[in-house]
């Protein structure tokens, strides 16, 4: 396989990725329009790292059962969980037998930094490899 055909495949592999998680980011729009967030929960337990938002969870009890659920928020937004201020708003998706918080399903950033991916790295490729993209992409 040439370096072209391999950065053409990095492409097409990378905006397939993109397209599918544009697709479940739509998906969970639709679903958040459609539907109502869950009244009926419990938190059970705040786990939240202040060094990373990535990291944070949320340990809720929704019809007897204990799902943890990614909060990528604030710690002022934990603080306020905890006294009792704010509630959060979780959806139930009953296909997959998973809560969500609000617009978390996918997250957009997600969708654009693939996006990103998907020109930018082929790109590059083009421009370092100019003069020898019809060589085995093994000799990069």
């Amino acid at each position: 396989m040439s370096i072209k055909q391999f950065l053409i495949l990095g492409f097409s592999l990378l905006l397939s990725l993109a397209i599918f998680l544009n697709i479940q980011y739509s998906k969970s729009t639709e679903f958040q329009k459609n539907n109502k967030p869950i009244e009926n929960y419990s938190i059970v337990n705040l786990r939240h790292s202040y060094s990373s938002k990535m990291s944070s969870h949320i340990d809720i009890n929704y019809n007897g059962k204990v799902y943890n659920v990614e909060v990528n928020k604030s710690k002022e937004f934990y603080a306020d969980v905890e006294k009792g201020i704010i509630k959060p708003k979780f959806y139930y998706v009953k296909d997959k037998d998973k809560v969500f918080f609000e617009n978390q399903f996918v997250p957009f950033p997600f969708v654009y930094l693939t996006y990103i991916a998907a020109f930018i790295l082929p790109i590059i490729g083009f421009i370092v490899y100019r003069k020898e993209l019809n060589n085995k992409y093994s000799t990069m």
